[in-house]
């Protein structure tokens, strides 16, 4: 009896399972992973949680650097484009005075033109001619600040140069009997037309789009004195600026995606525009053989014919579209910007044009509607051509000579550059 309950004791002695049972061992390890997993667990949340602060940070540096490298280079693009426009302004300045001065010692009838019984003025701006009522003309055209700004004490703007010119008793150069002719660009001169017509009405008048256009209006409107256009001009263009500046700044991402699309696509496009090019540049070449051939025959057919120089105004016929110059304009030498900085070019000015070799000289020109100088050439691409002798060959101050944007035209109009002698161009 005793030796069998010794043995049941000992059957039913309590053992530790990590001491004897396979299975406690290995729940002791499940343990002790477990929890090295959830101390594994905590260092990557935590390690996870500091690099999203460092790039979170370094996102918020980069940003707030990209601002302000864009805002120094957005207020740099200002103030050189401002130092532009003021230089221009002074250059445009003194070819209005010089302009006025000219009008007041030149005439072509030698008379004054001041006819106050006229309701009908005409004026000719570039070769074309612009007709408005006196009334148009002599409108005063009232500030739109006035009453907002205490500094402004006018409540209208001062008399434009058009209605000075009109009012004064000084000296104007006549063109086809009756109109007041001025030397600028008629093409712009259609805004300044408009804006007077509208008195100065904001809601009424349209500007240009583009930039370059925008810019070239303001000088315009500056010579014609006209600073309620200048102030319209000068608030659509900062408005323009502040626009792309924000656009540039919010859609960062969207520029750069943008960019890469554009330089696959330029990458895409390289090899095509050079077989173009190519083909373009074999054609104009021919071209060109084709345009020196003519032009000494020009020149061979002009000295055999009959000569009639101008006097104040000189009128040529170019394929058939008018056009009129100064003879100041035409005669006026056009000075080489390259000439202080190349020792091997001797000159300071480039040669006489074939204009100026015309009617300077006592070679016989063909004449077509009495008096006008006929050359066989593009008249629109004469149109450049017109302007930049306008301009003095001011080519490197964009805002004052207007360019053709397709290659194909800037190519035709070196080719007609080329046969006017304006070698600037080239």
């Amino acid at each position: 009896m005793f030796l069998f309950l010794k043995i049941n004791y000992i059957q039913l002695k309590f053992v530790h399972p990590s001491e004897s049972c396979p299975f406690g061992k290995a729940n002791k390890e499940l343990q002790e992973k477990e929890v090295q997993l959830e101390l594994n667990y905590k260092q990557k949340v935590l390690e996870l949680e500091l690099n999203y602060k460092e790039k979170v940070s370094k996102l918020e540096n980069e940003n707030k650097l990209f601002v302000e490298k864009t805002t120094v280079e957005l207020q740099n693009k200002y103030n050189k484009l401002f130092n532009e426009l003021k230089k221009e302004r002074e250059e445009f300045e003194k070819n209005k005075n010089r302009l006025l001065n000219y009008l007041t010692k030149n005439s072509k009838n030698g008379n004054n033109y001041h006819n106050s019984n006229d309701e009908i003025v005409k004026f000719n701006i570039g070769g074309q001619p612009f007709c408005f009522l006196r009334e148009t003309i002599c409108s005063k055209i009232k500030n739109p600040n006035y009453g907002k700004d205490e500094n402004i004490e006018e409540e209208y703007f001062e008399s434009t140069y058009l209605e000075r010119l009109v009012l004064s008793d000084n000296t104007v150069t006549l063109i086809d009997n009756d109109y007041i002719f001025i030397d600028r660009d008629s093409k712009l001169f259609h805004y300044i037309a408009n804006y007077i017509r509208n008195k100065g009405n904001l809601e009424e008048y349209e500007l240009p789009k583009e930039e370059e256009d925008l810019m070239r209006l303001k000088n315009e409107a500056d010579y014609f004195l006209l600073p309620g256009l200048i102030d319209l001009i000068e608030r659509k263009l900062l408005l323009r600026r502040f626009f792309s500046a924000s656009w540039i700044l919010e859609n960062e991402l969207i520029i750069e995606q943008k960019t890469i699309e554009l330089e696959n696509k330029f990458n895409e496009m390289c090899q095509n525009l050079e077989n173009k090019y190519n083909e373009l540049f074999n054609e104009l070449k021919k071209e060109r053989e084709e345009f020196e051939i003519h032009k000494n025959g020009l020149l061979n057919y002009l000295t055999k014919n009959k000569s009639n120089n101008s006097n104040d105004i000189v009128k040529f016929n170019i394929g058939g579209q008018p056009f009129c110059f100064l003879k100041e304009t035409i005669c006026s030498k056009i000075k080489n910007p390259n000439y202080e900085k190349d020792d091997s070019i001797k000159d300071e000015y480039y040669e006489p044009t074939l204009l100026e070799t015309l009617i300077s000289s006592n070679i016989p020109v063909t004449l077509i509607d009495n008096d006008y100088i006929f050359i066989d050439r593009n008249p629109k691409l004469f149109h450049y051509i017109a302007n930049y002798l306008r301009y003095f060959g001011s080519i490197d101050k964009y805002i004052n000579i207007e360019l053709p944007k397709e290659e194909e035209d800037l190519m035709r109009l070196k080719i007609e550059a080329d046969f006017f002698g304006n070698s600037r161009f080239n």
